[in-house]
Formats: structure tokens, sequence, C-alpha cells
């Protein structure tokens, strides 16, 4: 993965970061991405916020607790999928449009996930679900019900998926691997140069097909400086 340090995110968390897909070309002929999270900050609290590659900053787009992503988010094309995990006993899906971002779905949920991806080619919103100790890969609906495939080999911390449907995962390890979206089995593809702290998100720009990602370096961590953005 080459690395870049784009930006300090100063925030506590994001949670989910993504790509907007119904942008169209605004930005395929622009070095710098817009880029969308679910995340806390100091001044605003918790919500979705836009910020770009180009220059520190971020502008509140809706400040609501079913954009706490805690438990996963993905865009699946114009919708937006947000697992609330702030109550174990009462975990909920929420689906929002990504274009007016109007509340369209809350349903209850069984197991969050460490993170969410879309995928353009079989059209699934695939997650990294945890059960205890247990992390599984499996796919998600509207109705909330999961679907498990199979138990992961490695512990992700962030997950995500290109252009052409490949599922990719970064472990704990700091190690970027390819993800088998039948078996949840997974090759090493290399090092990241980092060394994520626990739970992070990734995604794709779907225009430029570069992988963008939010963590905390635990080599560097610190509970009040936030994440980095990496490219």
């Amino acid at each position: 993965m080459k690395r870049h340090l784009r930006q300090s995110v100063k925030v506590f968390m994001a949670w989910s970061l993504m790509c907007l897909l119904h942008i169209g070309n605004a930005y395929a002929q622009s070095e710098y991405t817009t880029l969308y999270g679910c995340m806390a900050s100091d001044k605003h609290g918790a919500g979705l916020f836009s910020f770009t590659t180009a220059k520190p900053g971020f502008t509140p787009i809706k400040l609501e607790n079913g954009l706490k992503a805690l438990g996963g988010g993905t865009l699946a094309e114009h919708r937006f999928f947000s697992i609330n995990a702030d109550d174990p006993q009462n975990r909920r899906l929420y689906i929002y449009d990504a274009d007016t971002w109007e509340l369209l779905v809350d349903n209850p949920v069984e197991n969050p996930a460490v993170d969410l991806t879309y995928d353009p080619v079989s059209k699934k919103v695939y997650g990294c679900f945890t059960k205890g100790q247990t992390v599984m890969l499996g796919t998600i609906d509207e109705k909330g019900k999961q679907q498990t495939i199979a138990n992961m080999d490695v512990l992700p911390s962030a997950l995500f998926c290109d252009r052409e449907g490949q599922l990719m995962i970064i472990g704990q390890d700091g190690i970027l691997y390819k993800l088998d979206k039948q078996t949840a089995k997974t090759e090493k593809v290399g090092a990241t140069g980092i060394m994520p702290f626990f739970v992070q998100s990734a995604t794709v720009d779907p225009n430029t097909g570069k992988c963008f990602l939010d963590v905390y370096d635990a080599r560097r961590f610190r509970p009040t400086r936030g994440g980095s953005l990496y490219g």
C-alpha cells in the first residue's frame, strides 16, 4: 500500500469512511478527493462529516446518533448503512438516503461489525462481524439479516472493496490482505507500514480506484491527538 500522510484527522474516532458514488466525475480530474465519514469531533459531536485530502478541516453534513456507526458503516450506491452499537442489547441498523440523508430503515441487528463495505459487482454489503471473540465474514441486507460466510483467519482492522469486486482487509498486524468472498481465506499482499490501533476504517474512491485509510498508528497513539488519513 502506497503511503502518504495527507492530513491529521483531528477527531476522536472515524468509524466509517466513504466516497460518494453519485458524485460522478467531479473529482475524477482533480488531484484531491472529497471523503465522507461518520465520526465524532470535539466541536460538533457525532454525525456525518465531509473533508478533503487537500487540507485539514471538516464540514458537518448531518449530526445524528443514528450515524454513530461504531458497529460499521458503508455507502451502497445511494444508501448509507450504519450499525449503531451503543446498546449491546439493542443494536440497530439505520439506512439513510445518501442524497437527502433522510432515514429510510431502522431495524434490529444481531452482531456489530469491525467494518462494512459495498461490493459494486455483486451488489452486496459485506462485513467483518464480531460475536464474542470470533470475527466472521458475512453479508447484511436491508432488514438487518446477517448471513455468515466463514470465520476469518486474520483479525481485521479495516475492510474495503475495489472497483472490480475484490475484498481487501488491513489486518491488526498492519498487513494488507486480499479476502476471498466465498471462503473468507486471506492472501497476503504486503506491509502497509502502519500498525493500526484496533478498529479503523478504509474506503476506495470509485473514480480513481485509490484506497484511503483513517487510522490511529499504535506506535504514535495518543487519545487526544486523533488519527491520520493515508492514501
